[in-house]
């Protein structure tokens, strides 16, 4: 990946604008940071909706990322646009790993994991680099 050529925002644990990550630092979360998927929000109970149209989701609503130290990278380049406005939205909750069986994808593009077996734990994240383009 050329991170030179990427394009992404950075925002803090608060939920504003942040400067931005140098590359070198988005870098290193990606290479050696654990890959995992990202919730903003703990687990709902059942399904998730889609925020557009107030639809059920086949399943849970999650992002795929990395994780290292106290910063996640939000990996949203095969994401619909609407979806990093959401989370932008929806940045100062709280954030979670989540760990279960990816089923399918949903209404935004992005993974849906099986609410059977979706467990999810809170990390400590200090920043979040929205991967854009």
């Amino acid at each position: 990946m050329d991170l030179q050529k990427e394009q992404y925002a950075t925002i803090d644990r608060e939920g504003y604008w942040d400067t931005p990550t140098p590359h070198d630092v988005v870098r290193d979360v990606i290479s050696s940071g654990q890959r995992v998927y990202l919730r903003f929000g703990g687990l709902p109970s059942g399904y998730s909706r889609n925020h557009r149209d107030r639809s059920v989701e086949a399943g849970i609503s999650v992002w795929r990322g990395w994780v290292k130290g106290t910063t996640a990278v939000v990996d949203l380049r095969q994401c619909d646009g609407l979806s990093a406005a959401l989370i932008i939205g929806e940045r100062a909750r709280s954030v979670y790993v989540v760990q279960g069986k990816e089923i399918g994808q949903g209404s935004d593009r992005e993974p849906l994991l099986d609410s059977d077996t979706a467990t999810a734990r809170k990390v400590p994240i200090e920043r979040i680099v929205l991967l854009l383009t």
